[in-house]
Order: structure tokens, then C-alpha cells, then sequence
């Protein structure tokens, strides 16, 4: 375990120090991270995994910062006023910390960032309206796991160029805004596997010695799915509204994001149908609408989901017959359980009117499991045309034998001398 002072001790604290760069990160350092304020033209800052003190408020000076990573410490307190003074950043990270308060008007100043991950804090209040209007050059958007409140303001879609947007686990309520469309990065898809699509380098100056690996480290964004949290590093559409108090109907615009990769909006309050042109969103690769009270049936448009790896509808007010078409049958029983008025495959409940799709076959108008209508029909043929072969022949030879006297006579001649051969051969043996 090092001491910080030594650090600070190197750093001289003298207003003309410059420095570009500094990564200390996941080092055993103990103390604060006020040395901070000794040097005033930081570039990049990775400090991740390291402290436990409070932000220093002394970010007034350094106008050249672009990257800030102060994520995975134990920082506490609220974050810094002086942040908007950062005309220059870019990216920040300060996730999974201890972060109070509201997050400060002073941010708006900086708009040039392309990042915002402040996921997995304690900050609260209600997410601010100059979020969507301060940063035109927005990409990543991490609220989660905070304690936010109030409705999700509409002008979140002005990021234009917004490709992910996590603020699931917080508590907002209200409608879902109407205007997703309007994300127009996540409406565009450009490459059709979603999992080669790049993001983009942002520019880092020549002066700086950084190695691009590193600064691709600050570019990750991670997604929480199904209480596993993922590291993407590519540019991906995602949006993970879940674990909230959002009411009102999906909003049909969401299926003009065609670029969407993820979509969960589990574990709240919505209501209606699933919009019928989800099948509009072909590169989806997870999509999760479980513990909603969404009603009608479910579009079948969802079987042109080629890319769909996860499914989960389960705990909804879901009714009809369970598509099958496409991907119908790739997913298990539990993407679609406590819907009551949902049947048919996979589900263990016939549809009325079908026999129960897991029972053996005790009658001709049984389907077999696989077996679709027409290899029924097939099946039926079969026997009808066995059966009619059988009566024809044997009676056909039958009816000859009793009714015509000569060929009688000669067919059972013909068998007496049969009878005879066999004989002697075994006597002959």
C-alpha cells in the first residue's frame, strides 16, 4: 500500500507544472485526490480504483481536460460545481462511487462530452432538462442505479447522436416521451451485424503519449442484463429503461430504431399492446417487456427478429395463440409464462379448439409434436390408402376362388402340388 503523498510530493505544487497524462489506475494507493489541484493542464485523468476521500472542488483551471476517470472508488459527497468548468471533456466516468445530490447545473457548460457515466451512485433529483439540450455531441448516456425521479424529459431526444441510454433502476415514473424517433444514431443501421459496427475514435491530441488501447478503455459503456453487467466497447443501439415506475403504452416510434441492439424495459408499469412493427427492429439481439401489464396479443412480425438471442415477455396480460413463424420456436417456455391467456407451443396449454399439443396420440385427429397440418393429411392418406389395398386385394383373390368353379380347381390344385414338393424335400433332409 502507497502513500498519495509521495505522489503529490513528485508533482510539485506549482502553478506552472504542465503534464498531459496520468494513469495510476487499479493501484494500492491510500488517500485523497486532491494532488489534483497541483497540476492545471491534465489531459487525461485515469484515476479508477484507487481512492476514497471526496472530489476536490479545483477543477476550475484545467480547461485542457478531455478524459476523466474517476470510476470504481469509494469518492463520496456531491460532484464538484467546478466540473463546468471542463469546457474541453469529453468522456467521464465516475460510476460505481458513493455520489450524492443533484447533479449540477454547472455541467451544462461542458459541451463537448461525448460520455456520461455517473451509474451505480446515490445521486438523486430529477433527471435535468439541459441534459438534452447542452450536449449535441452526446453518445452514452448512464444514469442507472441512482435515485432519480419525476418523468424522463422529452428533451432527451435531442441527442441526435445518442447510441446508448441506461437509466433503469432509478425511480421514474410518468410516460415513456413519444418523440424516440428522434434518436436519430439509433434509427440508422449501418452495418447489418450490430456486433461489427464501430464507434468511432474520438480525436485525442498529438501531444499526447497516450496508447490508443487506453483510450479505447475509457470509450466502454457498460449495459446491465438480467442482473449481469456487460462491457461493450463497440457502437451499439441500447436503451434499458427497466426497473422503473414508467405507465402509459410503448411509444410506436421506438420501432423506428432500427440500429437497436438491446431494448429492456422489464419491471415497470406499462400498459397496451407490444407495438405490431416490433419486427421493424432487425438487429435486435435482446429484447426484454417482462413484468409489465401489457395486453393483446403478440405481433407476428416478431418471428423477422433473425438476430433475437433473448426473449422475455413473461408476467404480462398477454392472450391469443403464440406465434410460431420465424423465430417462434427458438425460445423456452419461460419467455412468455404468467400470461394467462396466452397457449399453444411451448407453452404446456393447448389454444382452443386444438388438442393438448403434449398428449399421445389416441385419436386420427391428434398432431404430433412437429407435425404440422399437412403431414397429417399426409399420414391419413397413407392408412386410408393401405387399408383400401388390402380389402381390393383380398378380394379381389377371395371373391375369384369362391365365385369361379375352373379357376377354384386350379388354384388348389396348384397348391395340393405346392404341399407335395415341400414334403418330400423333408423327408428327403
Amino acid at each position: 500500500m502507497y502513500s498519495v503523498s509521495s505522489l503529490r510530493d513528485a508533482l510539485v505544487p506549482h502553478s506552472r507544472l504542465r503534464a498531459t497524462t496520468l494513469d495510476i489506475s487499479r493501484n494500492k494507493i491510500s488517500g485523497s485526490v486532491n494532488f489534483l489541484c497541483y497540476v492545471q493542464e491534465w489531459g487525461l485523468l485515469d484515476l479508477s480504483d484507487l481512492f476514497s476521500s471526496q472530489i476536490p472542488d479545483c477543477f476550475a483551471n484545467l480547461r485542457w481536460l478531455r478524459f476523466l476517470n474517476l470510476a470504481n472508488n469509494h469518492l463520496s459527497g456531491e460532484i464538484p460545481i467546478s466540473f463546468g468548468s471542463l469546457s474541453a471533456l469529453t468522456l467521464l466516468h465516475l460510476r460505481n462511487n458513493s455520489l450524492s445530490g443533484e447533479l449540477p447545473t454547472s455541467m451544462s457548460n461542458c459541451t463537448s462530452l461525448e460520455m456520461i457515466d455517473v451509474g451505480d451512485n446515490r445521486l438523486t433529483g430529477t433527471i435535468p432538462n439541459w441534459i438534452g439540450d447542452s450536449f449535441p455531441e452526446l453518445r452514452v448516456l448512464v444514469l442507472r442505479s441512482n435515485s432519480f425521479y419525476g418523468s424522463m424529459p422529452s428533451s432527451l431526444c435531442h441527442l441526435a447522436n445518442l447510441q446508448i441510454l441506461d437509466i433503469s433502476s432509478n425511480k421514474i415514473s410518468e410516460v415513456i416521451p413519444k418523440c424516440l424517433q428522434d434518436f436519430n444514431a439509433m434509427a440508422t443501421d449501418l452495418n447489418p451485424d450490430p456486433f461489427l459496427r464501430p464507434w468511432g475514435t474520438l480525436q485525442v491530441p498529438s501531444d499526447y503519449t497516450w496508447e490508443m488501447s487506453n483510450i479505447k478503455s475509457f470509450q466502454s459503456a457498460y449495459f446491465m442484463w438480467k442482473g449481469m453487467e456487460v462491457k461493450y466497447t463497440n457502437h451499439l443501439g441500447l436503451i434499458d429503461f427497466s426497473d422503473n415506475s414508467l405507465a402509459g403504452e410503448i411509444p410506436s416510434g421506438i420501432t423506428e430504431l432500427v440500429g437497436l441492439v438491446g431494448l429492456n424495459i422489464s419491471w415497470n408499469n406499462l400498459i397496451g399492446p407490444i407495438p405490431p412493427d416490433i419486427g421493424q427492429l432487425r438487429s435486435l439481439n435482446f429484447l426484454d417487456f417482462s413484468r409489465n401489464h401489457l395486453s393483446g396479443g403478440i405481433p407476428t412480425s416478431l418471428g423477422n427478429l433473425s438476430h433475437l438471442g433473448v426473449l422475455d415477455l413473461s408476467y404480462n396480460n398477454l392472450s391469443g395463440r403464440i406465434p410460431l413463424n420465424g423465430q417462434g420456436l427458438t425460445f423456452p417456455a419461460s419467455a412468455y409464462v404468467g400470461n394467462t391467456g396466452l397457449c399453444g407451443r411451448p407453452l404446456n396449454k393447448s389454444c382452443p379448439g386444438d388438442q393438448d399439443p403434449n398428449s399421445e396420440v389416441n385419436g386420427s385427429n391428434v398432431i404430433k409434436e412437429g407435425e404440422s397440418e399437412d403431414d397429417r393429411f399426409i399420414t391419413e392418406g397413407f392408412y386410408v390408402t393401405l387399408g383400401l389395398g388390402f380389402i381390393i386385394g383380398f378380394w379381389g383373390i377371395l371373391g375369384t376362388i369362391l365365385l369361379n368353379k375352373r379357376f377354384r380347381y386350379t388354384f388348389f390344385q396348384h397348391l395340393d402340388a405346392i404341399g407335395k414338393t415341400l414334403w418330400k424335400y423333408f423327408q428327403n433332409e
